[in-house]
């Protein structure tokens, strides 16, 4: 059995949320592992009975989805007890290993595309919180790149 968790509320995902669930269960599935997703409050630091609870269900890995906010996630559980990976960089912590997009390179490379398309003056328009769970890779992006 495997588990993601996310802070995210049910009743608003953006459209790479759901791809990357929708993503994470087909994968989960094709290898024979069931997948559920626990949703936790926004800023939980005791998980006892999360850690019950995972155990009770015969979670061995913890997939850490994106989190709205960003938020640490360190004291939550002994996370010695599961495989973690985390897919975004909107967890702070536990330091496990990351899948996520390179969102500095990848506004770099639109921006590249959009200047050799004649474009002059390319801006951003963002959700503060969006660009902060980047770690505000999308904004360094456009600095860096209007330096040169």
């Amino acid at each position: 059995m495997l588990c993601g968790l996310t802070n995210w509320p049910g009743a608003i995902q953006p459209a790479y949320f759901q791809a990357l669930l929708a993503g994470a269960e087909r994968q989960a599935r094709e290898r024979g592992y069931g997948f559920s997703v626990l949703r936790i409050a926004a800023g939980e630091r005791s998980g006892e009975r999360l850690q019950r609870m995972l155990r009770s269900q015969g979670v061995q890995g913890v997939m850490l989805l994106p989190q709205s906010p960003p938020s640490e996630l360190g004291a939550l559980l002994d996370w010695r007890e599961f495989s973690v990976a985390a897919a975004s960089l909107s967890v702070l912590g536990p330091e496990v290993n990351r899948v996520a997009p390179h969102h500095f390179d990848n506004t770099v490379r639109l921006c590249r595309e959009l200047a050799a398309l004649g474009y002059r003056r390319i801006g951003l328009v963002i959700d503060a919180e969006q660009d902060a769970r980047a770690k505000r890779g999308f904004s360094a992006a456009l600095l860096a790149f209007g330096r040169h």
